[in-house]
């Protein structure tokens, strides 16, 4: 990799719209990561690179649209932190950045993606590697270095044919990062025939691994394989030669510092070993040069990261000249400013509403602060809800003056301005006027904290502070401890709660209106879409990371809870560890339990039906719309899946009870009709694979003209054909 610059295929998220000025406009890059704690030293590597890059484009001097640009880097410090990264994130969108250089750890990157698809602010991580992190499909989420699938496969074929190790233990710090590398590894070791001798468990802030450690050398482990970063890495390794353990040590990138060599002084050795999601400084094409200068600008030499920091910050500025604008505006047609004007041309209303019966939108409830101006010079008219969503407090606040029935006034889903506003600045602006603080849209029946749980936590937490209504799924999608503990003390069945079921329904009939008597203890359904569908506490905790809001709700939680939560995870030693304080939980689950198993087929959760599968959970249990795990696969065109799940014999023929149809009739109506068009090209493998699995075509199964389904029917109906 050289390091001039590395252009990504951004420009087609950024679109021009600048009006040309030769005077010189500051443009904001943020950059995101620990500055301070443990492994500041790994945030402010990448912290330099990402300034290096800016420095470079400075003195070069860049024009974009017609005007000169100085770029400036605006650093904030996520601690490594799930919670702080949210408030971060939402801090550099507020500062209106271009772009940002970050997160540095996954853990953090996870959750403050959302954030930044939702400002539409195109985020690079140079070291995130979690591959959860992509696979949400975010439009402005980028990395640039491999992923923990990777590594993990890497290390497991280094250790067993290169090393000749036999016993691996090992030992992760149960974050996004260091137990989705260590799944990785496991994972790859099981397929080479290899499994660990024991896994065991600690923290991101631990210091004494003595018991682990202990209870591993039991296992007389050749290999000992750490998940997780060098704070925690050093100090291990150095116990492991106390307490006399000769086994090699294998860890991640996260251990792979200068740092690393520092902290364990003595214990380091030809007996450690460790992967890297990019090219080592020492052979990466132009590397040494690198090295010179940043030592020469910064005082120390590269930890890690830092050229694919300059790398990144250099993607967004090389797309920023490409598209011949700093604005970072995209929202599909919304955002695409030359379509948007042939339809202006064409005669579209910029200012036409969808026709909703909860209440309608317009172009500007959707767009972002950053592509807001351009709609506006073109005609779109910001309405009461539009100036909260937007930010714009001066606007909003003589909207409300000169009517203050504006306060309460109903919207876009049925929603007040409350529900819309983008900063707490606004929200005490509307409460300290009289808004109804816990009113309930129309659409949802929701709150607007409940609205505000992952693209405005800040807003959400400080509406909790005047006193809003929260509950046990504002306190995980949060990670507010504090809360979950109130929760739990006031509602112990809290623990029990699952989106979308129970209390967390609409009342209303899709086309009237709930009275308040109507909707009663019932708490809305905005959930489904702001954390996820058909998800317990438990499950949002761990799948916004917010790792100690989600062990303790765990340890709370019954033997049925943790089973289930730990399987979504893909924890099999929380899983097996559930299984063994009630060894009949399966066999005593409900069907809607039990039916966990589709919903994590349908949410593409690999890990969590292999381990599903590998317990014992009945592979004909049924979820949504009656569809099986087979179904449900099928469905979303993932070939692994379905390949994991015909292990188990599913039923190839059993029809849903919504829609009457198989596993394949389902694949092949999802081929041209689902949720994965941009996989398109994937459901003929599908599709051949359950019909040499033995599944039967019928007349009525129409592949809707996707020519890899078709295919794959075809040849199935030649094969039948010949004698």
């Amino acid at each position: 990799m050289k390091h001039s610059t590395m252009k990504l295929a951004l420009a087609g998220v950024l679109v021009a719209g600048s009006s040309v000025s030769l005077a010189q406009t500051v443009v904001k890059i943020g950059f995101a990561g620990p500055l301070t704690g443990p492994i500041a030293h790994v945030g402010k590597d990448e912290q330099y690179g990402a300034q290096l890059a800016l420095d470079d484009a400075n003195a070069k001097g860049v024009t974009i649209g017609g005007q000169k640009i100085r770029f400036e880097l605006q650093a904030e410090d996520d601690q490594a932190d799930p919670r702080t990264a949210t408030t971060v994130a939402q801090r550099l969108a507020d500062a209106g950045v271009k772009g940002v250089v970050g997160h540095v750890t996954s853990g953090a990157s996870i959750p403050a993606s959302r954030i930044y698809e939702q400002s539409g602010i195109p985020a690079i991580t140079p070291s995130s590697t979690s591959p959860k992190l992509t696979q949400q499909k975010f439009r402005t989420t980028y990395r640039v270095i491999a992923n923990d699938l990777q590594q993990g496969a890497a290390m497991a074929r280094f250790a067993t044919e290169v090393l000749k190790a036999k016993r691996i233990a090992v030992i992760d710090d149960r974050t996004a990062y260091g137990q989705g590398l260590a799944d990785a590894l496991v994972d790859s070791l099981k397929k080479l025939g290899t499994p660990p001798v024991g896994r065991e468990f600690t923290t991101d802030k631990a210091t004494d691994f003595a018991a682990i450690l202990t209870k591993l050398k039991a296992a007389q482990p050749d290999a000992v394989f750490y998940g997780g970063m060098d704070a925690q890495g050093a100090p291990l390794l150095k116990q492991m030669k106390q307490l006399g353990i000769g086994a090699k040590y294998l860890g991640g990138d996260g251990a792979c510092t200068a740092e690393m060599i520092k902290i364990a002084g003595a214990a380091m050795s030809s007996d450690v070993y460790c992967t890297q999601a990019g090219i080592p400084m020492d052979k990466m094409p132009g590397g040494k040069e690198f090295n010179e200068r940043f030592k020469k600008r910064f005082g120390v030499s590269v930890q890690l990261y830092a050229p694919y920091s300059y790398d990144a910050a250099n993607a967004l500025i090389e797309a920023m000249k490409a598209a011949g604008s700093t604005d970072p505006a995209i929202i599909q047609a919304r955002g695409h400013l030359p379509l948007l004007d042939l339809l202006l041309e064409y005669g579209a209303d910029i200012n036409a509403h969808s026709e909703w019966w909860a209440g309608s939108f317009g172009i500007l409830h959707w767009a972002t602060p950053a592509q807001a101006p351009a709609l506006i010079a073109r005609g779109a008219q910001v309405d009461v809800f539009a100036a909260a969503h937007l930010g714009q407090f001066g606007t909003l606040r003589a909207m409300i003056e000169a009517d203050p029935a504006l306060i309460d006034a109903r919207g876009p889903d049925g929603q007040t301005p409350l529900h819309f506003a983008r900063t707490p600045e606004i929200a005490g602006y509307l409460l300290d006027r009289g808004a109804a603080i816990d009113a309930r849209d129309v659409d949802h029946e929701s709150t607007p904290a409940q609205f505000m749980v992952t693209d405005r936590p800040e807003v959400a937490r400080y509406l909790i502070s005047r006193g809003a209504w929260f509950d046990i799924f504002l306190a995980a999608g949060l990670g507010d401890l504090e809360l979950a503990r109130r929760c739990v003390e006031a509602e112990p069945d809290c623990l029990n709660y699952r989106i979308g079921q129970g209390l967390y329904k609409v009342r209303h009939d899709g086309a009237h209106a709930s009275t308040p008597e109507q909707i009663g203890d019932g708490r809305g359904d905005i959930y489904r879409w702001s954390l996820h569908h058909d998800c317990s506490p438990q499950e949002v905790a761990a799948r916004f990371g917010h790792r100690e809001v989600f062990e303790w709700l765990l340890a709370r939680s019954s033997p049925t809870q943790q089973l289930l939560a730990a399987c979504a995870a893909g924890d099999e030693s929380l899983a097996r560890a559930a299984l063994d304080a009630q060894p009949d939980a399966i066999a005593t689950m409900t069907l809607d339990e039990l039916g966990r198993l589709a919903y994590l087929a349908r949410d593409r959760n690999q890990a969590g039906v292999a381990l599903m599968l590998q317990l014992g959970f009945p592979v004909a249990a049924r979820g949504q719309h009656g569809g099986t795990a087979l179904h449900w696969s099928a469905w979303r065109g993932d070939l692994a899946l379905v390949e994991t799940v015909l292990r188990y014999d599913p039923p190839l023929e059993l029809h849903d009870t919504d829609y009457q149809s198989t596993p394949l009739g389902w694949a092949v109506h999802a081929s041209c009709a689902g949720w994965d068009l941009d996989r398109a090209d994937d459901y003929g493998p599908v599709v051949a694979r359950l019909l040499a699995a033995g599944c039967q075509p019928t007349p009525t199964m129409s592949p809707c003209r996707n020519p890899a389904v078709e295919a794959a029917l075809r040849q199935h109906g030649e094969n039948q054909a010949r004698p």
